[in-house]
């Protein structure tokens, strides 16, 4: 069977995968979760092995689970926090901007703050901090350069930021 006859033949296994996750997106997204689900049977389809002993359905749902998880994960990312432009301006000021108004005081606790987060980050090591500050690029990225699945990658990711959060909390 070639890959386009799988893909014509399955294409309800993906709509049916798609479907157990309409509850975590808007109304107005089911379309693009519809071809996230596609194109991940779509790279089933190209890269299933029948010698693996393997059925067809089982790896096309995974690889089309993986696939609305990275959209469902890429689309709606969320900003831990409001960013603002430092050349905004002040309100109830005289033309001053935010950039105006910080100021820069190094002290000696700033530097002994710094010398407990080095020595954390170092405590944290090796893979996980790599992964975690790899120019932020995506886990795909990360992972294919390391070796590893990106759900690896998020999974040590998710572990190191948890440590260091720990960690600071215990400085506190």
């Amino acid at each position: 069977m070639t890959p386009q006859e799988r893909f014509d033949t399955n294409r309800p296994l993906a709509f049916w995968v798609a479907n157990r996750y309409r509850g975590m997106i808007p109304a107005s997204d089911q379309l693009d979760l519809e071809n996230a689900a596609l194109v991940g049977l779509w790279r089933a389809c190209l890269r299933y092995d029948e010698g693996r002993g393997v059925r067809f359905s089982g790896f096309a749902v995974a690889c089309i689970t993986n696939e609305i998880r990275q959209h469902i994960r890429s689309t709606y990312r969320k900003v831990p926090f409001t960013v603002i432009s430092l050349d905004e301006p002040v309100p109830d000021t005289e033309g001053l901007t935010v950039a105006d108004m910080i100021g820069y005081e190094p002290d000696l606790g700033e530097r002994v703050v710094y010398q407990e987060l080095a020595q954390i980050v170092r405590d944290v090591g090796g893979c996980e901090l790599a992964a975690m500050l790899i120019g932020g690029q995506p886990a795909a990225v990360v992972a294919r350069k390391a070796g590893v699945s990106p759900s690896q990658i998020s999974r040590r990711r998710s572990k190191a930021i948890r440590r260091v959060r720990q960690a600071l909390a215990a400085c506190v």
